[in-house]
């Protein structure tokens, strides 16, 4: 199970299609675009909208709240939709 976390604050859990792993498919339809992977925690990961702030998505502060101080790459923030799950769940 994983968690995708909207920018307005609402979380959704959602599940690979298999039941095991998610395809890079269904990881850019969760982020609506081409996918960047973070590293948040021992076995976590955060799947984001590379494209993101280019494209003037709006910012997700709860995604950020769980990166911020671990990433330094990401300031101001985490924007669009985020992806939270175990890097075991991605192929």
């Amino acid at each position: 199970m994983s968690l995708l976390i909207k920018p307005d604050g609402a979380t959704e859990e959602v599940f690979p299609k298999n039941g095991k792993n998610y395809s890079l498919r269904e990881l850019q339809g969760h982020v609506e675009g081409y996918i960047e992977i973070l590293q948040v925690g021992e076995g976590m990961i955060m799947v984001i909208n590379e494209e993101g702030k280019l494209k003037s998505l709006p910012m997700n502060r709860d995604a950020t709240k769980l990166v911020r101080g671990k990433l330094h790459d990401f300031d101001p923030g985490i924007v669009g939709k985020a992806l939270l799950c175990l890097d075991e769940e991605v192929e």
